[in-house]
């Protein structure tokens, strides 16, 4: 419980999914609403209710809201955008270059999730609005989603058994693991953030 309202009162919420993670499974209503914890309004964008559930999902499966979290191979931050990647979105967006430049992608949560959420949005365009190749794109790069549409076919229009078939063939695992697990961080993100929803299709996450 320390570690729940240590990360609540310092707003470094990835305490709180460690925290909840570790929870007995019978502390249900801790594992709910810290292991899934709801950003500061302020450091999210204006976005549809479904990008923002979306944007909760990855963020949880990226950096469990570790909001200076770098990985190995360079990425920063909450979205854990390479440098590369957010200066390109950066200059899409017309936003001058920070005083503390890449720093700012861990100093700046809400810049961190400015950049992250422009660029899961240009997967969404890419895609028309398919969340499982957004968020593979935004793990793998669109090029290999380009790739294994030609290869393994485009589930889109044919259904939801064809969008979990096509999810089972990714052929890289770490892309196929993190799909699945933001599509399971999403559901339950749609249901936090809207509790009288009683069911939600499984179509509703493609």
């Amino acid at each position: 419980m320390m570690l729940v309202e240590m990360g609540k009162d310092t707003q470094q919420y990835h305490y709180n999914v460690f925290a909840a993670k570790k929870i007995l499974s019978g502390a249900k209503s801790i594992l709910f609403e810290d292991g899934y914890p709801a950003l500061p309004k302020t450091w999210m964008p204006r976005r549809s209710a479904r990008d923002i559930t979306l944007t909760h999902a990855l963020i949880r499966q990226e950096s469990n809201f570790e909001t200076t979290a770098k990985s190995p191979a360079g990425a920063l931050g909450l979205m854990q955008l390479m440098p590369a990647t957010a200066g390109q979105t950066r200059v899409k967006l017309g936003i001058p270059r920070p005083a503390n430049g890449v720093d700012a992608l861990l100093s700046d949560p809400a810049y961190n999730i400015m950049l992250g959420t422009t660029y899961l949005e240009q997967m969404l365009d890419r895609y028309n609005g398919s969340a499982v190749m957004a968020v593979a794109a935004y793990n793998a790069g669109p090029g290999r989603v380009d790739r294994w549409l030609k290869e393994m076919g485009d589930p889109r229009s044919a259904g939801d058994e064809a969008m979990i078939d096509w999810i089972e063939m990714i052929p890289i695992y770490e892309t196929r693991n993190y799909v699945q697990r933001v599509l399971e961080n999403q559901f339950v993100y749609m249901y936090r953030f809207a509790p009288e929803t009683q069911f939600v299709r499984l179509s509703s996450l493609f």
